[in-house]
């Protein structure tokens, strides 16, 4: 190696700065980069060739002074005296060289980073100048994840550290400097080389893992990545079924039609964590805002039918169906498509009732008369309170005085039937009886 002698105080004056900044530079080389977090170094303090699962390698060393593992035995080339063989060098003639860690076995690494310290030595020239970086999982294929040209005026005096950044999402089990030039000397050395590996994903959850959206809604889901110090916290988001609900490159979700679709988010570090969320569209419900019936008032006779047309709004609302009352079926009554039946003088409001939650109504007074066709109104007082009305004929009449009178000697059927209006259109015939043990008393009006 070259030798040059200095004096004494500028030798404790570069031992001094060399410590101090030394230090300073190594603090900053490791923790965070811009907003970039980096682990500590990967590689052991090596004291030998393999130390703790790690094995280095060079293509050539100047001397059993300069040998690999001294560029990683963390004991910073102190300044130049004499011979001093605390970094690598390579063989004198050949500035060309390489200089490799073998992380063994399982323990491949995704370095992002990595540091070179120069020796400490004035006018040395031998660090590197060009080079690659470079990562193999079989020692023998070498891929270039990095490399630097030009990288002059290294600081030899103070044993100058630089660090390195680049984009790696492969694990290699080896990585090597490869140097093809220098600052001018017969060798090229480095002091110290340290390599470290972006902090990884090692979780990733979403704010939802269901959720359930009408056609046109949106949803921002929220992912939580950890560790929050991670360097490449980005994700990717897909959607399985793009036809049915979409996802923007923030997790913004759409809505597009009914179905069901995956939503994915996988992690860009290469850790390729991912998380879901499985999305279920559907229809947009629309209340009803509004009901009218066609008629306010209806007057019927005895014995009619009419039917009420509902009309909702806003029309496409999605649950349009309505369910009819009466508030006197004994005078008239309604079926479920809003047929009324008289059947009885008096009056009875009809009324229709939404379903689909918003409970609005309207109503139709009816107003029953007598058909005036028969002679006779009869009523019939029940025990229970309740009472029936008959319009019915004369000869009716004296049929039903005779089967009463029977039935109170003892004689004939226990019940008397009346023929009726159906109720509906789906039949043709209502006979509605009398039981002769519910009769109280009964009336006959004679219609005019």
């Amino acid at each position: 190696m070259k030798s040059k002698k200095i004096n004494k105080l500028a030798i404790a004056l570069i031992m001094f700065l060399g410590m101090f900044l030394g230090t300073y530079t190594n603090a900053m080389a490791e923790g965070t980069t811009g907003t970039t977090t980096y682990s500590e170094n990967l590689i052991p303090k090596m004291n030998g060739y393999t130390t703790d699962g790690v094995t280095v390698s060079s293509s050539s060393d100047w001397s059993v002074d300069y040998i690999a593992w001294k560029a990683f035995n963390r004991n910073l080339d102190i300044p130049y005296e004499g011979i001093n063989g605390n970094c690598w060098a390579t063989v004198s003639g050949s500035v060309a060289g390489w200089l490799k860690v073998d992380f063994g076995v399982g323990n491949e690494k995704k370095v992002n980073k990595y540091t070179i310290k120069s020796r400490t030595a004035p006018d040395n020239n031998s660090s590197p100048k060009s080079w690659t970086f470079e990562g193999s999982n079989d020692n023998e294929n070498w891929t270039v994840i990095d490399s630097r040209i030009d990288q002059l005026d290294w600081d030899d005096s103070i044993g100058e550290k630089r660090e390195f950044t680049f984009s790696n999402n492969t694990k290699y089990r080896y990585y090597r400097i490869n140097i093809t030039a220098n600052d001018g000397q017969v060798h090229s050395s480095i002091d110290e080389l340290e390599m470290m590996e972006a902090i990884s994903v090692s979780n990733v959850t979403l704010n939802k893992t269901v959720d359930t959206l009408n056609i046109g809604d949106k949803e921002q889901l929220f992912a939580s990545v950890e560790p929050y110090n991670a360097a490449n916290k980005n994700l990717l988001w897909k959607s399985d079924n793009p036809a049915v609900a979409t996802v923007d490159s923030t997790g913004n979700v759409t809505a597009v039609a009914v179905g069901t679709a995956k939503i994915t988010a996988t992690t860009e570090d290469g850790s390729n964590l991912t998380t879901s969320c499985t999305v279920t569209v559907k229809q947009p419900i629309i209340l009803i805002s509004g009901i009218a019936l066609n008629n306010k008032t209806l007057d019927l006779i005895s014995g009619q039918s009419a039917t009420l047309l509902a009309t909702v709004t806003p029309d496409n609302a999605t649950n349009k169906k309505v369910i009819w009352t009466s508030s006197n079926p004994s005078v008239a009554t309604v079926d479920s498509t809003g047929k009324i039946t008289a059947v009885a003088s008096g009056t009875a409001t009809i009324t229709a009732t939404t379903i689909d939650g918003t409970n609005l109504s309207d109503s139709c007074a009816v107003n029953v008369k007598a058909d005036t066709s028969n002679d006779v109104l009869l009523t019939i007082y029940l025990t229970n309170g309740n009472k029936k009305s008959y319009a019915i004929t004369d000869e009716k009449l004296d049929d039903f005085l005779n089967w009463y009178n029977d039935r109170a000697a003892g004689i004939g059927k226990v019940y008397y039937g009346f023929e009726m209006p159906p109720v509906s259109s789906e039949f043709k015939r209502r006979v509605e009886y009398v039981m002769f043990s519910m009769i109280s008393d009964f009336v006959v009006d004679e219609y005019k």
